[in-house]
């Protein structure tokens, strides 16, 4: 059996490794929270330059397919005919429509992404309270301990 001054000694120390192992745990599960979170809101910013460039990308090719019919309609020389001008404003509306989908898309995986950095942030802060709670617990824990060494018979 060890002396009551061993045994307080190996208490404390026990004691305040166990507090420092729980606040270094908080401290990296917010850090990775953190960084998840910071990941997340770069997907975000991600999916709208991809939505922005599929937009960009579908109007050119509406732009390059006018021209072409343009041309062509001209050389027929139906280019006024109401069937063509019918045709125009259905491919026209068409690539309007495909934008307008990349863009909800755009929307919800966007708002799916900064839902999920909001639910990380939330995740490291529970975690950081959490490590303070069990360093208040191992404290007190400690504290009973030492009261529990009987220091008369040394």
């Amino acid at each position: 059996m060890c002396t009551p001054t061993a045994a307080a000694i190996a208490s404390v120390a026990g004691t305040a490794v166990q507090i420092k192992g729980a606040k270094d745990q908080g401290k990296m599960s917010k850090q990775i929270a953190d960084m998840n979170a910071k990941q997340s809101v770069i997907d975000f910013e991600q999916s709208k330059l991809e939505a922005s460039q599929f937009a960009n990308a579908r109007l050119e090719s509406l732009d390059k397919a006018m021209e072409v019919n343009n041309a062509m309609f001209g050389f027929m020389g139906r280019d006024n005919d109401a069937s063509i001008q019918a045709f125009r404003k259905s491919e026209q509306d068409i690539a309007y429509r495909d934008v307008e989908r990349g863009i909800t898309q755009q929307v919800i995986a966007g708002g799916q992404a900064l839902g999920q950095a909001n639910q990380e942030i939330m995740r490291g802060k529970s975690a950081l309270a959490t490590s303070k709670i069990q360093t208040a617990s191992m404290l007190s824990s400690g504290i009973y301990q030492l009261t529990q060494i009987d220091y008369k018979k040394a």
